[in-house]
């Protein structure tokens, strides 16, 4: 997979290592990628946290208070720590963000997407309450931030833009929870994959599959992904039959 990261992005997941390392943590987490992309200056992400006030010390300082480390080891050469779950799904959305946005290297503001796509993460827990960063917003301020041209016209869109939607009579604000931001960011990852730029009810049906909030109560009325693509197949199949052989 990292043939495809581009050197600053190497670099950033390199930094991560090292800052599991020294903060005495036993794997590398979406937090330490996290501290590895602001290490890394000369990346798009680090341009794109610092424009909104996140500083790598700030980020460290909270990560301190939320994850206690162990006392630091001396580490062996060329040891490597491992990628905890959450981090290895990191890397992967990155990869899959990348090819959204009409590129198959992945840099720095792919990892970002990545980090904010994993929205329980420790990472996005500091980058939320200490400055009111969410997923929508992470992705549509990298994609603003890249150069002119790079992304396709009909890709990169930055959706769903999820603002708060409504207030009571009594003044109470009503606001999408974490979840359901994390299901229509996954809703609007299968309409880019294939080839749109508006999420479908189809896409919010499939998301629920995913969804791990969802999955349990998914799997006790019997749906599953396989389930739900073959029920809207039998449906388009009924509204656009197909034509009859020549001859019937």
């Amino acid at each position: 997979m990292f043939e495809r990261f581009t050197p600053a992005a190497r670099r950033a997941v390199s930094d991560a290592q090292e800052q599991a390392w020294a903060l005495g943590h036993n794997a590398v987490g979406v937090e330490h990628l996290l501290l590895g992309l602001l290490r890394e200056s000369g990346g798009g992400a680090a341009e794109v946290l610092r424009a909104r006030g996140v500083s790598e010390d700030a980020v460290r300082v909270r990560l301190l208070e939320i994850v206690s480390g162990e006392e630091q080891r001396e580490r062996p050469p060329g040891a490597q720590l491992p990628f905890t779950p959450r981090a290895k799904k990191v890397l992967e959305l990155s990869f899959r963000e990348s090819l959204a946005l009409g590129t198959n290297s992945v840099g720095t503001e792919h990892l970002l997407i990545g980090i904010a796509l994993e929205a329980e993460s420790v990472a996005m827990r500091i980058l939320r309450e200490g400055w009111g960063l969410y997923p929508e917003a992470i992705r549509g301020a990298v994609i603003e931030a890249l150069p002119a041209g790079l992304i396709p016209a009909d890709r990169g869109v930055p959706v769903p833009v999820v603002e708060p939607v409504a207030r009571s009579v009594g003044g109470v604000q009503v606001v999408p929870s974490v979840p359901l931001r994390r299901l229509l960011m996954t809703a609007a990852s299968m309409a880019l994959d294939d080839g749109r730029t508006e999420i479908e009810i189809d896409d919010v049906w499939l998301a629920l599959t995913r969804e791990r909030t969802a999955i349990r109560l998914a799997s006790e009325l019997g749906i599953d992904e396989k389930k739900i693509r073959e029920a809207i197949r039998r449906r388009d199949s009924a509204i656009d039959p197909p034509e009859a052989s020549a001859g019937a």
